[in-house]
C-alpha cells in the first residue's frame, strides 16, 4: 500500500505509471525546463505535474504552458529561495521590494502595487496552500520535489489573485523506506550551509519526512563606514510532512517553520550623486551609519485529506499562514557622518486560514467534473515610523512621523470545471469560478517636528510633541468577480496535440490611499487636507492562448510553442504626483500584451540532455486613466522584458565507480523598467552558471561544486522609482562559489 501517491507507485487517472515514468518524475517538464534534472537516459516526455488541474497529469498531455524546476537541481545550483528561480523560468519576474512586498508577474502582468493588506497578481502556493501576503511568498526553499509554474489566468481553480498565473512549491513526500541524509557546503562570503533529511515509515501506510536547513554568512554589499555587510544569509528553517492512509481517507499534513535574519542588500540606486561620489561608494557597497537589522518569521500549515466514495472523490484542504517581519533601515543610505541618516523602522504582522471543500469525480471517464467552495480569513497590521532628530527630508530639520494600519479581510468562491471528451481526440474543458471579497481597513498617523514624549498618541489625542495629527480613517468594502477559462484540445495523433485557452483572472481590489501623508501634504499646497480611504477596483486578465506540443524521435525530443495575447485591465498602481509630491493610488487602465513561449528538450542518449526556453513579449499601456501621473500611451508595463531566455547543458557519465555529473546553463533577459513612467530601468543582463557533483559507488556519499554569476555580471533586481539621492537598489548577487559534501543512509 503506498504512503503517498508521489512517493511510491505512482498513478495517472487511476492506471500505474510505466517505471521510467517514476524515474523521470523528478526531472524538469518538458515545458520550460532550464536547469536540469539528469536522466539515465529514455525520454524527456514522462514528467507529471499536480497543479495545472489539482490531479496527476503527465506535463506533455497538459493543455497549456507550464514550467516544472525539480528540487534536486535547485539545490544543486544553490537555489535556497523563491527569488532564485527568475532568471531561470523565462516569462517570470520577482521584483522584491523589501518592507513595500513583491512586484510578481508572468508573460508582461505583474502586481505593481504589493503592500500590507494587497495581495500579488501571481498566486504563490506552498504545497497546495496559498500564501497571501506578496512579500511572503517569497519564502525559503528546502527538501523540495519541484517547482511548478503555471502561465496565464488559472480563475477556476485557484480564483482571485492567480490573475497572471500560479507558482506551486511542491515540498519532498515521505517515502516508503527509512532513510535520510545530511550534507554541508562552503560558499563565497563566508557562508556555510548545512541541511538534513530524514525518513521514517511509520507502518506499510503511514510515514513522516524530517527537514531542517539553514545559512550562516557574510554579505556580498560592504558598508564603506565601518565595514558591515547586507545580502547575507542567516536563517533557519524545519518542515514536518506527514502522508498516510486511514482506510479510504488519504492524509497529507505539511508544518513548516522558518526564522531569517538576513539583511537585504541595499545599495545607493544613484551612484553619480555627489555623497557617493565623495565616499568612492562602488557597486556593491554602501554607506550606511544605522544599526540595520531585518527579522522575519513564517510559519505554514497544511492539511489535506481525500477521501474515496465510490466513483466520487471528496477533498478537503485546510491551510494556515502566519508572516511577521521587523526592520530598521537607514533611509539616508549614501551619506555619510555628519549628518546622522534617517532612521526608518517597520514592522507587519500577517494570519491568514483558508478551507476548501470539493468534491470530483474519479477514473478514466468520458466527462470528468470538480465541484467546490472556498473560503479564506486574513488579519494583517502595518506600523512604519521615522524617527530622526538630526536630519530628515532637508539635512538639519528634524521629523517624526508613525503611520499604523490594520485590515480584516475575509472571501468566498464557489467553482466548478468540466471536461467532456466526445471522441478520444477531442476534449473540451470548462472551468468557472465566482469570488466576493470583503477588506475592512483602519489607518492612524502622527507627524511631529520632535518625537512625542512617552506612549505615542493617536490622532484623537493632543500634545506630545506632535505637529500634525491626521484624522484616522476606517473604510470596509466589498468586491465580487466571476473567473474562469475554456480549453479545447485537439489530439492531432500520438505525438502531438494542439489547444486553444481562454481565460480570466481575477485579483482582489484594494483599501487606497494614505490618509496622514496625502492629507498633510496637501494641506501644505493649500487644500482642505480631506483625503480618506478609498475603494479600488480589482483587476481582471483577459487571455487567449493557442498552443502545441510535440513528442518526436520517441519521446526524446520535445518542441512546444504557444502564442498569447493578453488584456490587463484597472492594474493597481502606486505612484506619486512630481509636483505635489501627493501618494497617487488607484487603476492604471489597460494593458495589452501579446507574445510567444518557444521551449524544447533533447535526450539523445544516456549521457547528454539539452534543455531550451524563450519567452517574447510585446507590451503597452494603451489606457492610463484619471490618475497616472506621468504614464503615457504606449509605454511599457513594469517588470517586462521584450525577450527572456534559458539554455541549459546536462552530461552524466560513471566515473571512477561512480557518477559524474556537469550542468552548465545561460540566462538572457532583456530590459525592464521599474516604473510606469519609463524612466528607471535596469539593463539587459545575461548569467551563466555551472555546476558538478559526483555520486560515490552506492550513492552513500557525493561531493558538489557550483558557480553562480561565472562572469560577475552586475546588475540590480529592483530599484525604487525615484529620482532622489535617497532611493536604494537591490543589486543581485555577484559572482559565487559553493563546495560541499554529503552522506546518505
Amino acid at each position: 500500500m503506498p504512503i503517498h501517491p508521489l512517493a511510491d507507485s505512482m498513478t495517472l487517472h487511476g492506471r500505474p505509471l510505466p517505471p521510467r515514468a517514476v524515474a523521470l518524475a523528478a526531472c524538469l517538464a518538458c515545458a520550460l525546463p532550464p536547469v536540469l534534472a539528469q536522466s539515465d537516459g529514455g525520454d524527456a516526455q514522462t514528467v507529471t505535474v499536480t497543479s495545472v488541474r489539482k490531479k496527476l497529469e503527465v506535463v506533455q498531455d497538459v493543455p497549456a504552458t507550464v514550467s516544472v524546476l525539480s528540487g534536486a537541481d535547485l539545490a544543486a545550483a544553490g537555489v535556497n529561495d523563491v527569488r532564485g528561480i527568475e532568471y531561470k523560468i523565462p516569462g517570470l519576474v520577482l521584483g522584491d521590494k523589501g518592507f513595500d512586498g513583491a512586484s510578481i508577474g508572468i508573460r508582461g502582468a505583474s502586481s505593481i502595487r504589493g503592500y500590507t493588506g494587497d495581495e500579488a497578481a501571481v498566486a504563490v502556493h506552498l504545497d497546495g496552500i496559498y500564501v497571501p501576503q506578496s512579500g511572503a511568498a517569497l519564502g525559503r526553499l528546502f527538501d523540495v520535489a519541484r517547482v511548478e509554474t503555471l502561465f496565464g489566468p488559472q480563475g477556476s481553480l485557484y480564483g482571485r489573485n492567480a490573475v497572471a498565473g500560479v507558482v506551486d512549491i511542491v515540498s519532498n513526500a515521505p517515502a516508503k523506506t527509512f532513510g535520510g541524509g545530511a550534507q554541508v557546503s562552503r560558499s563565497s562570503f563566508n557562508t556555510t550551509t548545512v541541511e538534513g533529511v530524514l525518513n521514517v515509515p511509520l507502518n506499510e501506510a503511514q510515514g513522516l519526512r524530517f527537514a531542517l536547513y539553514g545559512a550562516r554568512g557574510d554579505g556580498y554589499v560592504k558598508n564603506v563606514l565601518d565595514g558591515r555587510t547586507a545580502g547575507n544569509d542567516d536563517f533557519t528553517a524545519g518542515r514536518l510532512r506527514y502522508a498516510g492512509l486511514w482506510g479510504a481517507v488519504q492524509a497529507d499534513l505539511t508544518l513548516q517553520v522558518s526564522k531569517d535574519d538576513s539583511l537585504p542588500a541595499r545599495r545607493p540606486k544613484r551612484l553619480d550623486d555627489a555623497a557617493a561620489l565623495t565616499q568612492g561608494i562602488g557597486f556593491y557597497q554602501t554607506a550606511v551609519d544605522t544599526n540595520e537589522y531585518s527579522h522575519r518569521k513564517d510559519t505554514n500549515l497544511a492539511l489535506k485529506l481525500t477521501a474515496a466514495l465510490g466513483d466520487l472523490s471528496l477533498r478537503s484542504i485546510t491551510g494556515w499562514t502566519t508572516y511577521s517581519l521587523d526592520v530598521k533601515f537607514d533611509t539616508e543610505l549614501n551619506r555619510a557622518v555628519p549628518p546622522i541618516g534617517l532612521a526608518s523602522l517597520g514592522y507587519q504582522e500577517s494570519k491568514a486560514w483558508s478551507q476548501e471543500f470539493s468534491l470530483a469525480s474519479s477514473g478514466d471517464n468520458t466527462i470528468d467534473w470538480r465541484a467546490g467552495v472556498y473560503f479564506t480569513g486574513t488579519k494583517v497590521k502595518e506600523n512604519r515610523k521615522n524617527d530622526d532628530t538630526a536630519s530628515s527630508f532637508a539635512d538639519g530639520v528634524t521629523g517624526y512621523d508613525d503611520l499604523r494600519l490594520w485590515q480584516d479581510g475575509s472571501a468566498r468562491a464557489v467553482f466548478g470545471t468540466v471536461e467532456w471528451k466526445p471522441v478520444p481526440a477531442v476534449s473540451v474543458a470548462l472551468g468557472l469560478r465566482y469570488n466576493s471579497e470583503t477588506k475592512e481597513q483602519s489607518q492612524n498617523e502622527v507627524w511631529g517636528v520632535v518625537p512625542p514624549s512617552g506612549t505615542i498618541p493617536l490622532c484623537s489625542e493632543t500634545g506630545g510633541g506632535a505637529l500634525f495629527c491626521r484624522s484616522a480613517d476606517t473604510r470596509k468594502f466589498t468586491w465580487n468577480g466571476a473567473s474562469g477559462d475554456l480549453t479545447l484540445k485537439w489530439q492531432l495523433s500520438k505525438q502531438t496535440h494542439a489547444y486553444v485557452r481562454a481565460a480570466r483572472g481575477f485579483r482582489s481590489g484594494a483599501v487606497g490611499g494614505l490618509v496622514g501623508i496625502d492629507n498633510g501634504i496637501d494641506q501644505l499646497f493649500g487644500g482642505p487636507g480631506t483625503f480618506g480611504l478609498s475603494k479600488l477596483k480589482p483587476e481582471t486578465l483577459d487571455s487567449v492562448e493557442l498552443g502545441t506540443k510535440n513528442s518526436l524521435l520517441g519521446g526524446r525530443l520535445l518542441l512546444n510553442a504557444a502564442y498569447y495575447h493578453n488584456v490587463y485591465k484597472d492594474m493597481l498602481v502606486f505612484t506619486s504626483d512630481p509636483v505635489t509630491l501627493r501618494i497617487i493610488e488607484g487603476n492604471l487602465g489597460k494593458t495589452v500584451t501579446q507574445g510567444l513561449d518557444l521551449n524544447g528538450a533533447w535526450v539523445p542518449d544516456a549521457h547528454w540532455r539539452l534543455d531550451a526556453s524563450l519567452n517574447y513579449s510585446e507590451g503597452k499601456i494603451t489606457e492610463v486613466g484619471p490618475i497616472a501621473i506621468g504614464v503615457a500611451v504606449g509605454n511599457k508595463p513594469t517588470y517586462a522584458p521584450r525577450v527572456s531566455a534559458a539554455l541549459a547543458l546536462g552530461y552524466r557519465t560513471n566515473l571512477a565507480g561512480g557518477k559524474l555529473g556537469l550542468n552548465v546553463e545561460a540566462n538572457h533577459k532583456d530590459k525592464v523598467y521599474f516604473d510606469l513612467a519609463n524612466h528607471h530601468e535596469q539593463g539587459a543582463v545575461d548569467l551563466f552558471n555551472l555546476n558538478a557533483n559526483w555520486d560515490a559507488p552506492g550513492g552513500h556519499w557525493r561531493v558538489f561544486f557550483a558557480v553562480n554569476n561565472v562572469t560577475g555580471k552586475e546588475y540590480v533586481t529592483y530599484a525604487q522609482p525615484s529620482s532622489s539621492p535617497r532611493a536604494f537598489a537591490t543589486p543581485g548577487a555577484p559572482r559565487t562559489v559553493r563546495v560541499g559534501a554529503g552522506l546518505r543512509f
